[in-house]
């Protein structure tokens, strides 16, 4: 019994063992931060118009980029608050209503197409 304990310890305990546990969490947390942005993206693309949606991923690019440049040292969730007070001025100038939630949405989205170098995904067209 003294034998299979001192292996547990000895397996748990090594470098190996650590690096494994490391890559199976970066693994698992870059799935699900994917998931996510494109549960997003798929909830707002279903809530608002086709133009409204294009006027509010012009804002939430704007309102990411200028974060990034001017609040660079800031951590994420400061981050986004600042980039939701930013997007929100904006659209309040357009007259444009949407849930801080819908807001929130978009902005996610547009970071995660900044971080990814990615599109946010095409309009569906409108009959």
């Amino acid at each position: 019994m003294d034998t299979l304990i001192a292996w547990i310890m000895s397996v748990l305990g090594s470098t190996e063992f650590t690096a494994l546990l490391l890559t199976v969490f970066a693994g698992v947390t870059t799935a699900v931060v994917g998931w996510v942005a494109v549960q997003f993206r798929k909830n707002i693309l279903h809530q608002l118009s086709a133009t409204d949606l294009t006027l509010l991923r012009s804002i939430a690019m704007v309102a990411v980029q200028y974060v990034e440049q001017k609040f660079k040292d800031l951590d994420g969730p400061a981050k986004l608050q600042v980039a939701i007070e930013a997007a929100d001025k904006m659209i309040a100038s357009y007259g444009l209503k949407v849930t801080i939630e819908q807001l929130t949405s978009i902005i996610e989205a547009a970071v995660y197409a900044e971080i990814a170098k990615a599109e946010l995904p095409a309009l569906p067209v409108e009959s």
